[in-house]
């Protein structure tokens, strides 16, 4: 494929490269070209479409003009390059102007007794028409200095990649170091790198309403303070849920929400709580008295005004009055459409309970252990009432409900109540709808809150008997011409008239 001519050629005979059909490459180092006066030294080879004849510069001219030389595929001068050996980076040896195909000789190795030579990278073993740079390298030291652990030394050639000491992982931190070259390179020297733990930064990503709000990044370990900047809605206050108090060692997603705005306000004496959103306030306990208890009298008002909006009292709140055993008496209003559960209990001073019409609910054990509790009046709308929720009222002796139909009334509602002993008044039509459903079956003696029939009597003296009106709510004091609803201590009952 090549075939190199002495400088010293004068003159090639006929068919001296006869049929070569590989041959690429002549170099050619006389500076006239050789004669050819017996025929062509290149007959039946490749010269005329493949092979490149390479002559000396100022033999150019000589070649492209002399019959046969002309006729090669290219002719071209031959080159002359620069040889350089380098040392740790820096030029070492630099040999210039040689020819194109003289044969190298590599260098001897520098001399380093105190360090390991990497040798030279590949040389070629002629000279190529083109400069050559050969790499060698002396084997260096990197003492690792980590925190408290013994130092790790480790040794690379110069120009060889850098490579780090396997250090112990530690949750939420990485290994920084400081001193190696930002290229990961080995210089021609020794080093000393100093290392340690760094926390690792992680994302914090804040979610608001499920639409995202903004990220943080955050060092592991460090305080998370979420932002503060998230827009207000009226009659709602934004929250975000329960998170981390430092950053965890991954990234985490916090969300955040709207929600009522709940305001506590005390009117009058009685507490409530305002739903904003709701449109709505509720009887919930005493804000500034001790344990939240009432004490007294005390009336619920129907509104309550907040901010300038007035919100309708619907409730009282489940343990509302609980406990306030100094509690005497309690006036509800008609926007009331639930009483909580134990709203009343322990409320051992109340002595009767006027429940206003709008009332639907009285829920589990309202009224239990109300034990000073003995008329109690139930409205028309009454709907439903839960278990024990006249529990353990053991001087109970009337219960005037209006309602035509008997409520959905759980049968534990006057559990350890002598309820043979006490008087249902209901309305006439309704009575034996009552008597046939629990508990209230259980009822000693059933009356009519109307009735048309009356008894005609002088002014009664004893005061042994308990009496009532007509609609069933009990009197202290009889007045003149007014007719009553007179209960003796033996359990009869009868109307009377006050002359």
């Amino acid at each position: 494929t090549q075939i190199t001519l002495s400088e010293n050629l004068k003159t090639i005979g006929n068919s001296a490269f006869k049929k070569c059909t590989a041959l690429n490459h002549v170099y050619s180092h006389a500076t006239i070209a050789p004669k050819t006066p017996y025929g062509n030294p290149f007959s039946e080879s490749a010269y005329l479409t493949l092979t490149v004849l390479h002559v000396p510069s100022a033999a150019l001219n000589s070649y492209r003009n002399a019959t046969y030389w002309k006729d090669f595929y290219e002719i071209t001068d031959i080159k002359f390059s620069t040889l350089t050996y380098y040392v740790d980076g820096e030029v070492f040896r630099t040999f210039k102007n040689i020819k194109e195909l003289t044969p190298i000789t590599p260098q001897a190795a520098p001399n380093n007794e105190d360090r390991e030579f990497s040798g030279w990278s590949e040389i070629p073993e002629v000279m190529p028409d083109h400069d050559v740079n050969v790499y060698g390298s002396f084997r260096y030291v990197i003492t690792y200095r980590f925190e408290q652990m013994d130092p790790i030394q480790m040794s690379f050639f110069s120009g060889e990649d850098i490579k780090l000491p396997e250090i112990d992982k530690k949750e939420g931190h990485h290994v920084e170091w400081t001193g190696l070259p930002e290229d990961m390179v080995m210089p021609g020297s020794d080093l000393t790198v100093w290392g340690k733990y760094v926390p690792s930064q992680y994302v914090i990503t804040y979610m608001v309403e499920d639409e995202l709000y903004t990220t943080q990044t955050v060092d592991y370990g460090s305080t998370i303070t979420p932002p503060n900047d998230v827009p207000e809605r009226y009659a709602y206050v934004f929250e975000w849920e329960k998170y981390p108090a430092t950053m965890p060692a991954r990234d985490i997603t916090i969300n955040g929400y709207y929600k009522q705005r709940i305001v506590d306000q005390t009117t009058d004496g009685v507490t409530y709580r305002i739903y904003m959103i709701e449109d709505r306030a509720e009887v919930v306990q005493h804000a500034t008295n001790t344990n939240g208890k009432y004490i007294g009298n005390i009336t619920v008002n129907n509104e309550v005004v907040f901010e300038d909006h007035t919100y309708v009292v619907s409730s009282v709140a489940a343990n509302a009055f609980s406990g306030s055993e100094e509690l005497t008496n309690v006036t509800l209003p008609t926007t009331i459409n639930t009483i909580g559960k134990q709203a009343f209990r322990d409320c051992k001073k109340i002595q009767v309970i006027n429940l206003p019409e709008g009332l639907q609910n009285i829920e589990d054990e309202a009224f239990l252990y109300c034990s000073s509790l003995k008329d109690v009046y139930l409205p028309q709308t009454l709907q439903t009432i839960g278990s024990k929720s006249f529990g353990k009222c053991t001087n109970l002796q009337t219960v005037t409900c209006r309602c035509t139909e008997v409520p959905v009334t759980n049968v534990t509602a006057f559990a350890d109540v002598n309820l043979k002993s006490a008087v249902l008044f209901v309305p006439s039509a309704s009575i034996k709808e009552y008597k046939q459903v629990a508990p209230w079956s259980g009822f000693g003696f059933y009356l009519p809150i109307t009735d048309t029939s009356i008894s005609v009597i002088h002014m009664v003296g004893g005061q042994s008997a308990t009496y009532y009106t007509l609609d069933g709510q009990r009197v202290e004091q009889l007045l003149k011409g007014q007719t009553y609803i007179e209960r003796t201590p033996d359990g009869r009952t009868r109307k009377i008239h006050i002359k």
